[in-house]
């Protein structure tokens, strides 16, 4: 959610990005084709959960590396007029570092294995990294949670 724009932004899957948004230069290279590359993978592991209830696909390491950037940008990055305002890329770059850096924790977090908690990102932002979801605090403007999945029993 962007305060300045006060709108609500959701996506399923990493699909919702707008193409022109991905290819805007303040993003880098290679965000379109990650979005085409890994919303797939991002789909079937959802499908086979909704199907089996098993949440260890979704918390790989190495799955939630590749899939947590994808899904933020799915949501975060519409076509929206506010986006102009919007520092895209120092969330993109959160997003991104934790992602990297914080892969292997996660996987424990969403299993069970060790304790949901906070990070404090920088004087104004903070990173909760909880059982299932990743939340972003960008400096009072923008909360981003990309839910991978609810720790509610089904």
């Amino acid at each position: 959610m962007y305060a300045k724009a006060s709108i609500c932004e959701i996506s399923f899957a990493g699909i919702g990005a707008h193409p022109d948004v991905l290819t805007n230069p303040r993003l880098g290279t290679n965000t379109l084709q990650a979005q085409l590359d890994v919303a797939p993978d991002i789909f079937s592991r959802y499908l086979e959960f909704v199907k089996t209830g098993n949440i260890t696909p979704l918390s790989e390491h190495e799955f939630i590396e590749r899939s947590l950037p994808v899904m933020a940008r799915a949501s975060l990055f519409r076509a929206a007029p506010q986006i102009a305002e919007a520092p895209i890329k120092q969330l993109d770059a959160v997003i991104q570092d934790v992602a990297h850096k914080y892969s292997g924790e996660l996987e424990a977090i969403f299993l069970g294995k060790k304790e949901p908690h906070t990070l404090k990102w920088d004087a104004e932002s903070d990173v909760e990294l909880g059982r299932g979801y990743v939340q972003v605090n960008y400096r009072k403007d923008i909360q981003l949670r990309v839910l991978y999945f609810s720790p509610a029993q089904r």
